[in-house]
C-alpha cells in the first residue's frame, strides 16, 4: 500500500467581508461541512495521511492567475539552518544497521555485478541531446532505467523509501493539501489538491574532487487532481504552486545544500506531460571532509526532503511543510584503491546492508557457492576439523558471513597489501596440505586438490575473518579451479562496484565497512 501524507500548511490571516459572502451562499448543513465539522477525511484514515491546511484570505484567491506566473524555477527562500551535532563513524554505523536491517530495500542479484549489466552513471543525460552532465557523472535528471526499477518496488511507496542500491534512493509520497478561508462561521473549506511527490537521489561515485549526492524532486504529472467547492476556485487552483527542497540535519559545517529554497511550479505546469529529462528540479547536498575521521575521511550526514504549497502572489507565512524521514549517507575519500595515490571521492546510502549475491543454481560457480553453504550450515563437516579425530566432544565450529544463516556476523574487507591477507593464505595452505598446525586436522591426502582443482577457503582470504582470524573458524575444500576463479572474480567486482572500504585499524569495529554473503536461488 502506498504511503500517504496529507499536508496541512497553516496561514493566519484576518477574515475579510467577502469571505462571508462566499459562506452566505450555503445552507445550514453546508455551513457545517464548510467549517470542517464533518470534513473531509471521507476517504482517509488517520494512519494513512496527515493534513496540511492552507488558510488564505479571499483577496489571495482573487489574485491567483491575475498576474503572469513567474518562471517555473521560482523558489521560496530557505530559513536559517539549524545547528546539529556531528555523527561519528561509530554512531553512524550503528544507525546504518538499525535502519538498514529494517529496510534493506532492493536485494542485489548476481547480474548486478556482471560487467555488462552494471550501469554506471552516464557522462550525459541519456535523452538530453548529448549535453554534458555536471561533475560526478550526475545529470539534470536521474538515470531513467534504474530510477523506474527503484520506483516500481513496493518499498518506494513506504515512508522510509527504497534504497535500491548503495548509490540510488527513491520514494513516492501521496500528498493532500486542503485550503480554507476564515469566515464569521469558522474556516470555510474551499477545496483540496491531491498529488504524488516523487524523490530520486543519486550519490556521486567518481574522481570529481567533491563528495555529494543529488536529490531530484517532482510532483508526478498524472497524479495531480483537485476539487474545489466554488467554480471560480476550480479555475484559480491551477495557479497554486507545489514545491520541494532538500535539507541537511547537521548544517553547513558538515554539509551544504545548493539552491536551498523550495523549488516548484504551478499546478498547470506540473500537470503537463513532458520528457523524463525536463520533469525534475534538483539540489546537490555536498559533504565536507573537514570533520572526517579515519584513513578514508569518513563523514556521516542525514538528509531529507520537505514539501509545501504557496501562491505566485501570496507567500505562506509562517511556512509550515511536511518533511520526509531522514536518510543517512556516508561520504569518503579513498586514496588507496589498487595502490593508487589518486583520490576517489564519493558518497553512499550506507544504511543498506551490503550483500554479495551468489547463486546456488549458477553452473559456473556452483562448487564454490556450495562450499560456502556447507561451511556455514554444516561447519563441523568441513576441514580443518575443530580437534584431531577421536577427540571426545570436540568444540563446534562457527563460521560467519552469510546473511540470515549461522552466526550472522558480517565480513570485513582487507586492503590488498594488508599482511593479514598473507597470514590467511598461509593458514589456508597448511590446512589444505595437512601440515604445520593443521597436520592432524587438515584435509586428508585422498581429499586434497587434484588436477584441475583449487583449494578453496571460506571466509574469503581477502577478509578480516579469514583463516588466520582467532575469533572464527574457517573451511577449506577442493573444488574446480574455474569455479573458484569465477566466484573470486565476482567478489572483486562486488568490492569495486559498491566501493567497499577496507578495514581501518584506526576506527572502532562498528565504524568499519561490513558485508554479508547472500544466497540467491
Amino acid at each position: 500500500m502506498a504511503a500517504s501524507v496529507v499536508l496541512t500548511v497553516g496561514l493566519t490571516v484576518s477574515a475579510l467581508p467577502s469571505a462571508a459572502a462566499d459562506a452566505s451562499q450555503l445552507s445550514r448543513k453546508e455551513k457545517a461541512t464548510a467549517t470542517g465539522k464533518d470534513q473531509p477525511h471521507e476517504d482517509l484514515t488517520p494512519a494513512e495521511r496527515e493534513v496540511i491546511d492552507v488558510t488564505m484570505a479571499p483577496r489571495d484567491w482573487e489574485a491567483l492567475g491575475k498576474k503572469k506566473a513567474t518562471r517555473a524555477g521560482n523558489t521560496l527562500p530557505a530559513p536559517r539552518s539549524a545547528p546539529g551535532s556531528d555523527i561519528s563513524p561509530e554512531a553512524g554505523a550503528r544507525q546504518d544497521e538499525e535502519a538498514g536491517l529494517q529496510h534493506p530495500g532492493h536485494i542485489a542479484q548476481p547480474s548486478d555485478y556482471d560487467e555488462d549489466a552494471a550501469e554506471e552513471w552516464p557522462d550525459s543525460d541519456e535523452d538530453d541531446e548529448g549535453a554534458r552532465a555536471p561533475s560526478g557523472g550526475l545529470g539534470k535528471s536521474p538515470v531513467q532505467s534504474l530510477s523506474k526499477q527503484c520506483l516500481a518496488e513496493s518499498q518506494a511507496k513506504t515512508k522510509h523509501g527504497n534504497i535500491f542500491h548503495r548509490f540510488l534512493f527513491c520514494r513516492d509520497s501521496k500528498v493532500r493539501f486542503r485550503y480554507f478561508t476564515p469566515t464569521p462561521y469558522g474556516k470555510f473549506y474551499r477545496g483540496k489538491v491531491d498529488a504524488t511527490q516523487r524523490t530520486v537521489s543519486q550519490a556521486s561515485k567518481g574522481k570529481n574532487g567533491i563528495r555529494f549526492h543529488r536529490a531530484y524532486t517532482q510532483f508526478v504529472a498524472g497524479s495531480i487532481s483537485y476539487s474545489f467547492r466554488l467554480p471560480i476556485d476550480q479555475v484559480r487552483a491551477e495557479y497554486i504552486k507545489l514545491g520541494s527542497r532538500s535539507t541537511c540535519q547537521q548544517g553547513p559545517r558538515v554539509c551544504d545544500v545548493s539552491g536551498s529554497g523550495f523549488q516548484g511550479q504551478e499546478i498547470k505546469d506540473w500537470k503537463r506531460e513532458r520528457p523524463w529529462r525536463s520533469q525534475w528540479f534538483y539540489q546537490d547536498i555536498t559533504n565536507k571532509p573537514g570533520t572526517s575521521k579515519g584513513r578514508d575521511q569518513l563523514v556521516y550526514h542525514k538528509w531529507r526532503v520537505e514539501w509545501t504549497t504557496w501562491g505566485t502572489l501570496f507567500p505562506i507565512v509562517p511556512l509550515r511543510r511536511h518533511v520526509s524521514e531522514y536518510r543517512q549517507l556516508r561520504c569518503h575519500t579513498v586514496y588507496n584503491k589498487y595502490g593508487s595515490s589518486e583520490a576517489q571521492d564519493g558518497c553512499a546510502f550506507s544504511e543498506k546492508p551490503l550483500m554479495m549475491p551468489y547463486s546456488l543454481s549458477n553452473s559456473e560457480t556452483k562448487e564454490a557457492v556450495e562450499h560456502i553453504e556447507q561451511a556455514v550450515t554444516m561447519p563441523d563437516t568441513t576441514y580443518p576439523l575443530s580437534a584431531p579425530p577421536g577427540t571426545d566432544n570436540p568444540p563446534r565450529k562457527e563460521i560467519p558471513g552469510v546473511w540470515g544463516v549461522g552466526p550472522r556476523a558480517p565480513l570485513h574487507r582487507l586492503q590488498i597489501m594488508d599482511p593479514r591477507r598473507a597470514a590467511n593464505e598461509s593458514h589456508k595452505d597448511q590446512a589444505c596440505e595437512q601440515r604445520g598446525r593443521y597436520a592432524k586436522t587438515g584435509i586428508p591426502p585422498a581429499k586434497q586438490p587434484g588436477s584441475g582443482q583449487d583449494c578453496d577457503e571460506y571466509p574469503f582470504q581477502s577478509t578480516l575473518e579469514g583463516a588466520s582470524n582467532r575469533e572464527w573458524d574457517f573451511s577449506v575444500k577442493a573444488i574446480k579451479s574455474d569455479h573458484n576463479q569465477k566466484a573470486g572474480g565476482a567478489l572483486g567486482k562486488f568490492f569495486t562496484k559498491n566501493v567497499v572500504l577496507p578495514w581501518d585499524d584506526n576506527l572502532l569495529a562498528p565504524a568499519n565497512e561490513r558485508f554479508w554473503v547472500h544466497f540467491v536461488r
